[in-house]
């Protein structure tokens, strides 16, 4: 019987390390990585209980659902990143599809943060507005 390896290759064995100092990051992999240390991030925020979820009191004080609706984005990009990973080499279009998703997902994300700090900015230099 013969085994046939069709993913064997030789690797040629060198005495320099060039290779392992430059690796291209593809644009998923950089969203996944990105989208985890955001919720890593967000997990040493002080937290306080609104109507019993907790809010982050640095950024999104008083506003729990862009609070919410920046952590759904933050979890459709991670999981939008994920398959584009794994189905990358199986089937590329659809790999695409899921990259564009995930690309658009950590967009809205930074633009819920960016309101959120322009909101927190503006109560803290006006506290007596209507903000």
């Amino acid at each position: 019987m013969k085994i046939r390896l069709s993913n064997a290759y030789e690797l040629p064995v060198t005495n320099t390390r060039e290779h392992e100092c430059l690796r291209v990051v593809k644009l998923d992999e950089l969203i996944f990585h990105a989208s985890c240390v955001m919720v890593m991030l967000l997990l040493l925020l002080p937290m306080k209980n609104v109507n019993g979820k907790p809010v982050p009191t640095v950024v999104f004080d008083g506003l729990p659902s862009i609070f919410h609706a920046y952590l759904v984005c933050l979890m459709g990009a991670c999981y939008a990143s994920v398959c584009s990973i794994y189905t990358r080499d199986i089937k590329p279009k659809i790999a695409w599809f899921y990259s564009a998703f995930a690309l658009a997902f950590m967009a809205l994300s930074l633009v819920l943060l960016f309101l959120a700090a322009a909101l927190a900015g503006i109560r803290f230099l006006f506290p007596y507005s209507l903000f």
